[in-house]
């Protein structure tokens, strides 16, 4: 029988956040690279994108935290909003 994808996962609940509510983030137990984040704030899983085996067809939505956008990482195209640090803050201004 093959393990479920829960099996395969181990998670830390960082409580370092800016809000001061944790966050929960996955990890794959055999290579250790980042799955998931979740957090109870908002109704929003994010996903690492490198954690998806075929995403041509997927385009982010938001962007948050772009204050700490490294500058030599190009804003994703497809995004309509970016928030310069949590989602319950300002926009970034283009």
């Amino acid at each position: 029988m093959s393990a479920k994808w829960e099996d395969m996962l181990s998670t830390y609940n960082d409580n370092m956040t800016d809000s001061g509510q944790p966050l929960k983030r996955q990890f794959c137990k055999n290579c250790g690279s980042n799955m998931f984040n979740f957090t109870p704030l908002y109704d929003i899983v994010s996903v690492s994108a490198g954690a998806l085996d075929d995403f041509e067809d997927w385009k982010p939505t938001l962007e948050q935290y772009c204050i700490h956008r490294a500058d030599f990482l190009e804003k994703a195209k497809a995004v309509q909003k970016r928030y310069v640090e949590s989602i319950n803050g300002e926009l970034e201004q283009e």
